[in-house]
């Protein structure tokens, strides 16, 4: 079973985001920022990240370039409320599979 990292800031956008991969067959590891995403991605087992553009303090980016520094190999997809091909087109390049 796939082990999908959601990092999401906001609580009720990820409890909503939990229940539909669990729904869907998949292990799920929810926290609410980049710093806590990159301790259980630290601990390995993770087979994709989902993460919000905007958090708290910080943003998908960031955490993508956190995830290099630390030389960790997971396929990270970029969600937004506010889809913009710019943003699109950064976090491709950044590194991320999908925005």
């Amino acid at each position: 079973m796939p082990k999908i990292l959601c990092v999401e800031d906001d609580p009720s956008e990820l409890l909503l985001m939990e229940g539909i991969m669990e729904r869907a067959g998949h292990d799920i590891v929810g926290v609410r920022n980049s710093d806590a995403g990159i301790r259980v991605l630290l601990r390995g087992g993770v087979d994709l990240v989902l993460c919000d553009m905007h958090l708290l303090g910080a943003n998908a980016l960031e955490l993508v370039d956190q995830l290099r520094a630390e030389k960790i190999d997971v396929p990270v997809v970029v969600l937004s409320a506010q889809p913009s091909i710019e943003q699109a087109i950064t976090s491709i390049k950044a590194g991320a599979i999908d925005y």
